[in-house]
This record gives structure tokens, C-alpha cells and sequence, in this order.
């Protein structure tokens, strides 16, 4: 299917790529290196609380033992840095991609030339969309018991989808409210709408080593995998009431 090059109203709030990994330098000294790199491109470093969860919760849910320990900010990106996981987001309103891949490949640069890595854990992609009202109706999956359509009210769906080289993490969420810690971001925090998240990622990558060398083509892949099922979601007639502009 042709997909739009922009849709207006943009229904993006926070498009965030991370990295998690293992590393065998001390904690200090890998964050150390990190923090040097990036504040040649980011001016404000804000330290973040350290939350100590015990370990019993951490096997529970492994997603807890990844902290970001410090957050850095300039005026078009963000940052955030642990000792086992970075990431990069965009810092107000979306810029389209073109500009988007263009930064998070700089700054993703500057974290790969430390060399901190010894095991990839996990690569994403993370793009979080809100639209205003409960918007399930308009798109292309069903809530179904004994194929009567439930009317969904307080619905929360989480599914993995299997894309050609990722997985994507679908969650969609209606009767939500949103905030945003960018006041560039003009979101009523007191309007409930519905949420699609889409999270496009990949396990364990077989090889550390080529995995980030090819991060911009990773990079590359994950946006159009996940753009492809964003929009395939939507329902025809909903597309066209966001005036979908095409190459």
C-alpha cells in the first residue's frame, strides 16, 4: 500500500529509540565515557533519582533492571543514559523522520564510539500516538465475544506482531490521558483519547558488532516496518479525515 508522508493533525507524541546492553567496565567508568561524548551535543544534563527495586521484582519484570541514571537535553533531542541502557528521543513536537533519523543517528554515533558494548540485549523503536476520543472504532481490529463487537469502553490490547526482520509491540489503549514533559508539547493532560503505541524491536541481534555498524539501516527498517503496520490499522475512511499527503 502507498503510505502517506505525513498525516495532519500529526497524531505523534514521543517517537524514542533505545539501546539495551551489557557491559564489562564498571558502572561509573562506562557511564563516564558516555556522559564525555554526549555533552558535545547536549547543553543541559539533568541527574535522575535512582530507584533501588529488589531484585525479586526485577526477575519478575525484567524491563526494571534498565534505569536511565541521567537525562540530557537540547533544544531538538533528548537523551537518556544508564549503565545498561541509552536512549534517544525527540524533545517537542515531531519533525518528520528525515529529521528524525538524521539526529538519533548523530547521537547514537557519539555512543557508539565509546566502545562500552560487549552484549546487545535489545534494540527499539518506539513511536507513541494520541488520538483525541476513543477512536477503536475506526480501526482495523475488533473486540469481539462470539463475533458480537464489544463496544470498547476501557480497553487495553497488547499484541505482538511479527514483521519481516523485528517484532512489534502493539498496544493500543482508548479512555487515556497523556502528558508530556516537554512543554514545547501542547497536550491537554485532562482530554482522554486513545493511545496506539507501536514498539518495533529486535532481541539479542546475532551479531553485536554488524548490528550497530548498520544502525542507520536498523534504524531505517524499524521506522518503515512500523509505519507500514501504523497504517494498516487505520480504517480508510478515518485516513482521509487526517488529510494523508502522499510523495
Amino acid at each position: 500500500m502507498a503510505l502517506p508522508v505525513e498525516i495532519d493533525p500529526c497524531p505523534i507524541v514521543d517517537v524514542v529509540a533505545d539501546l539495551r546492553f551489557k557491559t564489562t567496565l564498571p558502572d561509573a567508568v562506562a557511564i563516564g565515557l558516555v556522559y564525555q561524548k554526549l555533552t558535545q551535543r547536549f547543553p543541559k544534563v539533568v541527574p535522575l533519582p535512582v530507584v533501588q527495586i529488589p531484585d525479586e521484582l526485577v526477575q519478575l519484570n525484567p524491563a526494571l533492571a534498565y534505569r536511565a541514571q541521567f537525562r540530557f537535553e537540547s533544544e531538538d533531542f533528548v537523551a537518556l543514559l544508564g549503565p545498561n541502557i541509552f536512549a534517544v528521543g525527540v524533545n517537542g513536537p515531531y519533525p518528520r523522520w528525515n529529521a528524525t533519523r538524521k539526529g538519533f543517528n548523530e547521537v547514537i554515533s557519539l555512543f557508539r564510539s565509546t566502545s562500552i558494548v560487549e552484549t546487545l540485549h535489545r534494540f527499539g523503536l518506539k513511536y507513541v500516538n494520541f488520538f483525541p476520543g476513543n477512536v477503536l472504532p475506526e480501526l482495523e481490529l475488533m473486540l469481539a465475544i462470539r463475533g458480537a463487537q464489544v463496544p470498547g469502553e476501557g480497553t487495553f490490547i497488547k499484541t505482538i506482531v511479527p514483521a519481516s526482520s523485528f517484532k512489534i509491540q502493539l498496544q493500543v489503549h482508548n479512555e487515556a490521558k497523556i502528558t508530556s514533559q516537554s512543554p514545547k508539547l501542547l497536550i491537554n493532560p485532562n482530554l482522554p483519547g486513545t493511545i496506539i503505541e507501536l514498539d518495533c524491536y529486535q532481541d539479542y541481534p546475532p551479531s553485536k558488532d554488524e548490528f550497530l555498524k548498520n544502525i542507520e539501516q536498523n534504524l531505517e527498517a524499524a521506522h518503515t516496518q512500523e509505519k507500514e503496520l501504523f497504517f494498516r490499522l487505520l480504517k480508510d475512511e478515518f485516513l482521509q479525515t487526517l488529510h494523508p499527503r502522499y510523495q
